[in-house]
């Protein structure tokens, strides 16, 4: 085999790996921060902050999911990027705000409606719902019974 064709295969294939460890997903590695397994809230990896839908409703809290009934009574499970929400039992804390159930919620990210939410994807097994919300890193507001 010739050098010219070696470096090309060399070349190809740091192309192929470089090209299959970014990817072209809205997800990165869960990093230092592993993805819980248990609680009512559903947790994924970190996320690209550049996720632009809006989900607003009121925050609903069962034993089994977190989830908010939003203004058309559709059922929204919020999942949130790993580290970035908290569930103490009676409210959720999403950045600076805290919301307990019943209480407005308004959060920035994107609906999958096809039903692929990853492997690395935590929803707790009681969970009902119509649609999923992947919740954008960082931002996110809360205003009390808006």
């Amino acid at each position: 085999m010739s050098v010219a064709v070696r470096r090309s295969a060399l070349i190809a294939a740091v192309v192929l790996l470089g090209a299959s460890l970014t990817g072209c997903s809205v997800f990165s590695g869960a990093g230092d921060e592993e993805v819980p397994d248990s609680g009512p809230v559903a947790y994924y990896p970190k996320a690209s902050s550049e996720l632009t839908d809006t989900a607003a409703g009121k925050l609903a809290v069962t034993a089994e999911c977190v989830t908010l009934t939003a203004e058309d009574g559709n059922t929204v499970l919020p999942v949130f990027p790993v580290g970035q929400a908290e569930w103490n039992g009676t409210t959720l804390t999403v950045g600076t705000q805290t919301v307990a159930a019943g209480e407005s919620i308004d959060l920035r990210g994107g609906y999958v409606d096809n039903g692929m939410i990853g492997p690395v994807t935590y929803v707790p097994a009681g969970c009902t719902y119509d649609r999923i919300f992947f919740v954008a890193a960082e931002k996110a507001s809360a205003s009390p019974n808006s």
